[in-house]
């Protein structure tokens, strides 16, 4: 668990109390990821800690120029339309990881005004009753199994499925929203498909909460946004949150990336 080093940690668990003359057990908040968010939603976030709305390229704000040192051909997972987020500072980009790209760069300040690093916390008991779901790179279909899906990461492969043939691969990271959504309805393990949180492992792990449920307000979402990386570590240490132990998340992980075999 994460421990707060300054006043923020009170505020976060209180904040949600004393504001409310009916507040109980059922309004504590709990830190669930950190993202990144340009500097005017961050300054509007900032006024009243709350976050009821996701920018378009959030997704893109987050996992551009995110790669580990040495893995630049590892897919960074785009799972939908929604909020990003990882699980701990040090998986937030880098303002310096760029430096190639540096006409970009200066286009997206121009434009954004900079990148603000933020925490963000859900209602407990409300992310504890949301669906969540395991989203993998991608689908097999092969003939071995009457056609059955099987999920795999790309480049890895169970034993027992290395004689099938496969006849249709179906990419998941990166595909439209209806795509995802209809993969989790294939699953039938939550109620609520189209709102179910997704989760995805490559380097690190990242969560996404659809937009719907952010512009919803269904997890009561509160975040502070930081100037710097270094802002945001002062206030929180490092270690990362254990999301896997934290939350029960539906389908299956097959294996940390570090084991798989990459093609």
């Amino acid at each position: 668990m994460l421990r707060s080093k300054s006043t923020l940690a009170v505020l976060l668990a209180l904040s949600f109390f004393f504001d409310r003359a009916q507040a109980f057990w059922w309004d504590k908040h709990v830190l669930i990821g950190f993202t990144v968010l340009s500097e005017d939603q961050a300054k509007l976030v900032n006024k009243d800690n709350k976050l009821s709305f996701v920018q378009e390229d959030q997704a893109e704000l987050l996992n551009e120029g995110n790669e580990p040192d040495g893995e630049d051909s590892l897919d960074s997972p785009r799972l939908g339309l929604g909020l990003y987020l990882v699980n701990e500072p040090g998986g937030l980009p880098d303002e310096d990881d760029d430096d190639d790209d540096d006409d970009d760069d200066d286009e997206r300040e121009e434009k954004k005004g900079g990148n603000w690093y933020c925490a963000v916390a859900a209602n407990e008991r409300k992310m504890g009753d949301i669906g969540k779901v395991f989203i993998p790179k991608s689908l097999e279909k092969s003939t071995s199994d009457g056609g059955k899906a099987k999920e795999i990461d790309e480049g890895w492969q169970p034993t027992s499925w290395s004689q099938t043939t496969p006849k249709e691969r179906q990419e998941l990271w990166g595909a439209d929203e209806e795509v995802i959504v209809d993969y989790i309805k294939s699953m039938g393990v939550v109620s609520k498909p189209k709102k179910a949180v997704r989760f995805a492992i490559n380097w690190q792990w990242q969560m996404l909460i659809p937009t719907k449920v952010v512009n919803g307000g269904d997890l009561d979402l509160w975040a502070n946004c930081y100037e710097s990386e270094e802002d945001l570590v002062e206030e929180f240490s490092t270690e990362a949150i254990d999301w896997k132990s934290a939350f029960e998340i539906k389908g299956d992980r097959t294996t940390d990336w570090r084991h798989w075999t990459w093609s």
